[in-house]
Formats: structure tokens, sequence, C-alpha cells
């Protein structure tokens, strides 16, 4: 960092970043702004973080703020249970309870615990969006069922505590294959 405090720098970065995300989106505030992997309390719970987007939120530049993280998702949801501040997260979740990509993560997570602490977060009004929720490979429900990828995004929009997906898709037939899962 540079040798001006910390704080200082988080917040000069944070509002820099914020007015160019403003002026590139050509509106006047955001729905919601999310801490991009977030992957420590520590930075999460800054004083400089927490100040930014209290000061945003209270200038209407954002709506809603949040976190998103890929690693340490038990320990973040428990910690924000403590210590509510966010509005919004965005975690790696699917029906595996991890993932495995070749050549860049191979991860994977207590999906109980995850799961008791999401249902406490989403309880409580915090929302939760799921993401990675295809990284885990196709699910299937039952043995007489093909698995498939869309059934994973389901599986998710199925938990109580899920919110919403954010879901990659590489073409229009995953995107109608995804659309057709969720008509059913």
């Amino acid at each position: 960092l540079p040798s001006e405090s910390t704080s200082s720098f988080i917040q000069q970065m944070f509002f820099k970043s914020l007015e160019e995300s403003l002026a590139a989106l050509q509106t006047d505030y955001i729905d919601i702004m999310l801490f991009h992997d977030g992957s420590t309390s520590e930075w999460l719970y800054h004083e400089a973080v927490k100040e930014s987007f209290t000061r945003a939120k209270k200038e209407g530049k954002i709506l809603a703020c949040g976190f998103s993280a890929h690693t340490n998702q038990v320990e973040l949801v428990r910690n924000h249970n403590i210590n509510p501040f966010y509005d919004v997260m965005m975690l790696a979740f699917n029906p595996h309870g991890g993932y495995n990509k070749p050549g860049v993560r191979d991860y994977s997570w207590d999906q109980q615990a995850l799961i008791t602490e999401l249902t406490k977060a989403a309880d409580a009004g915090t929302g939760i969006i799921a993401m990675k929720t295809c990284m885990g490979g196709p699910y299937s429900p039952d043995e007489k069922t093909e698995a498939s990828f869309p059934l994973a995004v389901k599986w998710n929009l199925d938990q109580p505590y899920i919110h919403g997906t954010a879901v990659a898709m590489a073409n229009f037939k995953q995107l109608d294959d995804h659309l057709s899962m969720m008509r059913q």
C-alpha cells in the first residue's frame, strides 16, 4: 500500500471505483455493490470498508452492499451472522459441496455447516446469491433422472435460503436449457 494510511487509501479506491462504475453504467446509483472475492473477515470488516459502504448508501449511490467469496464461506457467513453488516452475500455453492476445475480450482466446503449458516443469514434478512452452481458438475435428484447442469442450478434455487444464482452460460442452447428447466 502507498505511504498514506490504509484507511484513506481504501476509501479513495472505493469511491474512485464507484464513480467510474456509475459513469460507465450511465446511472446515478447501483442496486447492489459487492466487495469482490472478500475471502477474509479482516478485509470485509475493515472499518474503512464499512464506512465507505455506509457513506455510499447514505448518499444514495448504492442501495445495498455485499460481498462475494469463493473460499472460506462457512467462516465468512458465520462471522456475518455474529456481526451483520452486509445486505447480500454471493457465495460459491452447489449440490456437490465443492468443485474441481483442472487448472483453476479444487475446493470443497462443509456443506451442512454452510447450509446451517446460510439459513440463519437468510432468516435474518440477508440476500443470498449462489455462484459456481455448476462447477461441481451435473446434478441429478435421483437415479432415474439424467444429471445435468440446469438441474444443478435448479437445486440451488429450490433451497429456501438461496434467493438467486449467478450462472455462466456459453451459448443460447445452454440458456434455453436453463430456462426450460426453470419453467418446470
